[in-house]
Protein backbone atom coordinates (compact mmCIF):
# COMPACT_ATOMS: atom_id res chain seq x y z
CA UNK A 1 0.00 0.00 0.00
CA UNK A 2 2.41 2.47 0.81
CA UNK A 3 4.55 2.13 -2.41
CA UNK A 4 1.62 2.75 -4.37
CA UNK A 5 0.49 5.51 -1.86
CA UNK A 6 4.06 7.35 -2.84
CA UNK A 7 4.14 6.33 -6.41
CA UNK A 8 0.86 7.92 -6.36
CA UNK A 9 2.09 11.60 -5.29
CA UNK A 10 5.47 10.38 -6.86
CA UNK A 11 4.06 11.52 -9.99
CA UNK A 12 3.06 14.70 -8.37
CA UNK A 13 6.75 15.32 -6.82
CA UNK A 14 4.96 15.20 -3.06
CA UNK A 15 6.25 13.37 -0.62
CA UNK A 16 3.43 11.89 2.14
CA UNK A 17 4.48 14.51 4.65
CA UNK A 18 4.98 17.39 1.90
CA UNK A 19 0.91 16.41 1.19
CA UNK A 20 0.04 16.45 4.72
CA UNK A 21 1.14 19.85 5.36
CA UNK A 22 -0.29 20.85 1.83
CA UNK A 23 -3.61 19.23 3.51
CA UNK A 24 -3.43 20.85 7.18
CA UNK A 25 -2.75 24.50 5.93
CA UNK A 26 -5.64 24.29 3.53
CA UNK A 27 -8.01 23.49 6.64
CA UNK A 28 -6.47 25.88 8.62
CA UNK A 29 -4.94 28.80 6.46
CA UNK A 30 -3.03 30.41 8.47
CA UNK A 31 -1.03 27.85 10.54
CA UNK A 32 2.69 28.41 11.81
CA UNK A 33 5.26 25.86 11.26
CA UNK A 34 5.40 25.76 15.42
CA UNK A 35 1.73 24.91 14.77
CA UNK A 36 2.76 22.17 12.22
CA UNK A 37 5.05 20.81 14.11
CA UNK A 38 3.06 20.22 17.38
CA UNK A 39 -0.16 18.56 14.81
CA UNK A 40 2.39 15.83 12.91
CA UNK A 41 4.88 14.84 15.55
CA UNK A 42 7.81 15.75 13.63
CA UNK A 43 11.01 18.20 15.07
CA UNK A 44 11.93 21.63 13.63
CA UNK A 45 14.36 21.04 11.50
CA UNK A 46 12.74 18.40 9.18
CA UNK A 47 9.79 21.11 9.55
CA UNK A 48 11.77 23.85 8.49
CA UNK A 49 13.06 22.33 5.51
CA UNK A 50 10.14 20.70 4.18
CA UNK A 51 8.33 24.15 4.41
CA UNK A 52 11.43 25.71 2.69
CA UNK A 53 10.99 23.06 -0.49
CA UNK A 54 7.29 23.92 -0.46
CA UNK A 55 7.36 27.67 -0.71
CA UNK A 56 10.67 27.55 -3.25
CA UNK A 57 8.17 25.13 -5.61
CA UNK A 58 6.01 28.41 -5.16
CA UNK A 59 3.01 25.62 -3.42
CA UNK A 60 2.62 27.77 0.72
CA UNK A 61 3.11 31.48 0.69
CA UNK A 62 4.78 32.49 4.31
CA UNK A 63 3.08 35.88 5.55
CA UNK A 64 3.85 37.92 8.75
CA UNK A 65 0.46 37.68 11.06
CA UNK A 66 -0.81 41.02 11.39
CA UNK A 67 -1.56 40.28 15.19
CA UNK A 68 2.23 39.03 16.23
CA UNK A 69 4.97 40.24 13.29
CA UNK A 70 6.97 37.47 14.91
CA UNK A 71 4.54 34.40 13.84
CA UNK A 72 5.01 33.61 10.55
CA UNK A 73 1.69 32.42 8.90
CA UNK A 74 1.30 29.53 6.09
CA UNK A 75 -1.35 29.59 3.31
CA UNK A 76 -1.86 27.59 0.13
CA UNK A 77 -0.65 29.68 -3.17
CA UNK A 78 -2.79 29.07 -5.77
CA UNK A 79 -0.47 26.24 -7.62
CA UNK A 80 -0.70 25.20 -3.93
CA UNK A 81 -4.12 24.57 -4.22
CA UNK A 82 -4.57 22.84 -7.60
CA UNK A 83 -1.96 20.42 -6.86
CA UNK A 84 -3.67 19.58 -3.39
CA UNK A 85 -6.45 18.73 -5.98
CA UNK A 86 -4.49 17.04 -7.95
CA UNK A 87 -3.41 14.76 -5.32
CA UNK A 88 -6.79 14.39 -3.64
CA UNK A 89 -7.67 12.73 -7.28
CA UNK A 90 -4.30 10.69 -6.83
CA UNK A 91 -5.13 9.54 -3.14
CA UNK A 92 -9.27 8.58 -4.33
CA UNK A 93 -7.58 6.44 -7.05
CA UNK A 94 -5.24 4.92 -4.92
CA UNK A 95 -7.77 4.05 -2.34
CA UNK A 96 -10.24 2.70 -4.68
CA UNK A 97 -7.62 0.50 -6.08
CA UNK A 98 -7.61 -1.27 -2.75
CA UNK A 99 -10.78 -1.04 -1.63
CA UNK A 100 -11.99 -3.15 -4.81
CA UNK A 101 -9.93 -5.80 -3.62
CA UNK A 102 -11.75 -6.51 -0.59
CA UNK A 103 -15.58 -7.27 0.07
CA UNK A 104 -17.31 -4.58 1.92
CA UNK A 105 -17.07 -6.54 5.39
CA UNK A 106 -13.73 -7.19 4.53
CA UNK A 107 -13.03 -3.54 4.18
CA UNK A 108 -15.30 -2.62 7.66
CA UNK A 109 -13.18 -5.20 9.64
CA UNK A 110 -9.79 -3.53 8.41
CA UNK A 111 -11.16 -0.35 9.00
CA UNK A 112 -12.70 -1.10 12.29
CA UNK A 113 -9.44 -2.99 13.20
CA UNK A 114 -6.97 -0.15 12.19
CA UNK A 115 -9.15 2.46 14.64
CA UNK A 116 -8.89 0.20 17.45
CA UNK A 117 -5.04 0.46 16.63
CA UNK A 118 -4.90 4.50 16.09
CA UNK A 119 -7.03 4.46 19.55
CA UNK A 120 -4.44 2.34 21.92
CA UNK A 121 -1.02 4.59 20.49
Amino acid sequence: MYRDFKKALGTLGLTQMQCAILQLVDANQGLSQADLVVFLGIDQATMMTTIKRLAARRLLERRASLEDRRRIELRLSKRGMQILAQAGKAIAEHERRFRTRLRTTELKDLVSSLRKLHNQI
